[in-house]
């Protein structure tokens, strides 16, 4: 029992990982044109170089968050019971390297 409840507490805070950086990466891409000053569009004015600033700023802070998150993810796995199946920790260590890979 303790061992399915920690592999839920795995997978969960994985999505949850997964999603955080999933949700900087649209935001990012849904204002990229107006960040790199495209558009032409009266509507959609370019961005000045304090929001451009703010978005940096608040990009890196979302992403330090998810390496962090991913990070004690990584040391958590490496801490736990040696006795879990190696098949189950490789998978682990798996999902761990592609939210880094996301992350990047």
């Amino acid at each position: 029992l303790k061992k399915s409840r920690n592999k839920s507490e795995f997978a969960k805070r994985s999505k949850e990982i997964l999603a955080n950086i999933t949700q900087l990466r649209q935001f990012l891409l849904k204002n990229r044109k107006e960040y790199i000053g495209l558009t032409k569009s009266s509507e959609t004015p370019n961005l000045t170089d304090g929001d451009r600033d703010q978005i940096d700023i608040d990009a890196g802070n979302y992403m330090r968050n998810c390496r962090t998150a991913i990070n004690s993810l990584q040391s958590e796995l490496n801490s736990s019971n040696s006795a879990s199946l190696n098949q189950s920790l490789d998978n682990k260590r798996a999902v761990i390297d592609i939210l880094n890979n996301y992350l990047a």
